[in-house]
């Protein structure tokens, strides 16, 4: 048998996928577009400033991509397969697991390996320019590929161990942050809370790398970098052993459960029926299918429940220094951003499962209209988001006059925290109605539900802060009057920005969706084919 048969056939067909090639491009576009907007910046900094601030910026996008590669790549490579029940066939032949896993590793780890390589021409400029070592130029290198591993070895995990690409997703975020919090936060404790941060097991956890590679802790601390580096990728073959143990377990697991499917099926029906499917029905039957399921509505809360008690316990610890304008702002940021994610993944995953599974085509063909469909759609975001948006709210105006309590200075500023706020809270509001439609359309337009709330929210959050950091940046390389732009009118213009953005995509997707989405559904599910190997 040929070595690794699997990871030969995934490698060319991901080869030769629009996505890989897309992602190779934006790979190199993003960072020549920040390189570009930074020397405009500093265009009267020397040489040796520019390049280390270059260096410095391109090295955390490059770490941020590979901590978040697995999530986004291979979390859900293996648990599509049980979903679609083709995981099955694989095993049916001579195929180890190993094998298995190894392959659909490298196919999906080529478009991320792409990516970062494409980076790699735009981050040596900054060796030209200066400022920079050799050494630490390849130490980073090293990091970043180290740390792409692991995370993606982490997705593997998560993949092979759900079945539901949410659960998967929400492992191998778990499994990231456990393995790079849980061995600072022992030595901290171990510490007795001591402001020494390079003690102990913190050389053990997997991002500590990316700080240790810098030429000022990579003096001291050579023979740790390499431990950790060491550490890193031993934990990525324990990951790559530990999926290859659970994907064979899991779809045994899956295969013994599914012959109580119907059963409980059967019975999860009965209970519905006793309770309270009537009033859902009465009011919109695509409402009930849609709000079967209660577990956003308890996310939600647990996510509340989770930053009241974090936020209690900074206010106990810092009681001087917590209730300040920087804490209220930070947290509200941190609910809207976690809301914002939360209704972009549930906006378009009832459409894509109700694609695949066919079931939005039969729907269609009862007398229910598209409009009723939309309507039940979102009277179940409502249903699941409404009264934690609420307590949201209600939290930002809390915040908006403790801070107008603890705000000093002139009326000015007074101004500026209300325009903060209050804008603030509608370009929320704004954000969560376009996102649900938005979403909405993407789950019509795309196969996979990731894919379509990645795209919603790069359309709705990242569009327009690149477009307001262009046009500030163009406008005072061009005309440097400092004193125009003042921060009121900065937030203004931000405001605006959005404001337009959310009404144009809203209406967008609004308009698709009314005039296009019976059509919408009778595309077939896979609308892309793969080129044959």
């Amino acid at each position: 048998m040929v070595f690794l048969p699997i990871v030969r056939r995934e490698l060319r067909v991901w080869s030769r996928k629009r996505i890989t090639h897309w992602i190779r491009l934006a790979g190199a576009f993003i960072p020549v577009a920040f390189g570009a907007w930074l020397a405009m910046v500093s265009h009267n900094q020397p040489p040796q400033s520019l390049g280390k601030t270059l260096f410095g910026g391109l090295a955390f996008m490059i770490f941020l991509f590979a901590f978040g590669a697995g999530t986004r790549f291979t979390a859900d490579c293996l648990s599509e397969e049980k979903r679609e029940g083709t995981l099955g066939l694989l095993f049916l032949t001579d195929l180890r697991p190993i094998d298995i896993i190894l392959g659909k590793m490298a196919a999906t780890s080529l478009t991320a390996i792409y990516g970062m390589l494409a980076v790699f021409p735009v981050l040596a400029i900054s060796l030209l320019l200066g400022g920079v070592t050799y050494g630490e130029f390849w130490r980073v290198l090293l990091v970043a590929f180290n740390l792409l591993l692991f995370s993606l070895s982490c997705g593997m995990i998560g993949s092979s161990i759900c079945q539901d690409d949410r659960k998967a997703m929400a492992t191998t975020v778990l499994l990231l942050l456990a393995t790079s919090v849980i061995s600072p936060l022992t030595g901290w404790l171990l510490s007795n809370g001591s402001n020494s941060y390079w003690t102990g097991f913190n050389y053990f956890s997997p991002v500590a790398g990316c700080f240790l590679g810098i030429d000022s802790l990579y003096a001291g601390h050579r023979k740790d970098f390499w431990i950790n580096t060491i550490f890193t990728f031993g934990l990525t073959v324990l990951a790559l052993f530990l999926a290859s143990k659970f994907v064979r377990a899991s779809w045994l697991r899956q295969g013994a459960k599914s012959s109580n499917n119907v059963k409980n099926l059967e019975n999860s029906v009965r209970r519905r029926l006793e309770t309270s499917r009537q009033e859902a029905l009465d009011r919109n039957p695509y409402f009930w299918l849609a709000g079967r399921k209660q577990k956003q509505t308890m996310i939600c809360w647990i996510v509340l429940g989770v930053s009241a008690a974090l936020w209690l316990w900074g206010y106990l610890e810092h009681p001087r220094d917590w209730l300040n304008g920087g804490t209220y702002v930070a947290t509200a940021i941190i609910l809207h951003s976690v809301f914002r994610f939360g209704m972009a993944t549930e906006s378009c995953r009832r459409f894509v499962e109700d694609r695949r599974s066919g079931a939005l085509e039969l729907i269609l063909s009862t007398p229910l209209s598209v409009p009723a469909i939309l309507r039940g759609q979102i009277m179940a975001l409502i249903h699941a988001y409404g009264k934690p948006v609420v307590f949201v709210l209600a939290a930002d105006i809390i915040f908006l006059f403790a801070g107008l309590r603890d705000v000093g200075g002139g009326g000015d500023e007074r101004l500026f925290w209300i325009l903060l706020f209050v804008g603030g809270i509608g370009i929320f509001l704004l954000d969560m109605v376009t996102i649900a439609y938005l979403g909405m359309w993407m789950g019509m337009v795309h196969s996979r539900a990731n894919l379509s709330a990645g795209t919603t929210l790069t359309k709705v959050l990242v569009l327009p802060s690149v477009c307001f950091v262009l046009v500030v940046t163009l406008a005072n390389f061009l005309f440097p009057f400092r004193d125009f732009w003042t921060d009121q009118k900065l937030l203004l213009f931000w405001f605006g920005l959005a404001v337009i953005n959310d009404l144009a995509f809203f209406w967008w997707s609004k308009s698709r969706l009314e005039l296009r989405f019976r059509h919408q559904a009778t595309i077939p599910f896979k609308t892309k084919k793969t080129p044959n190997t």
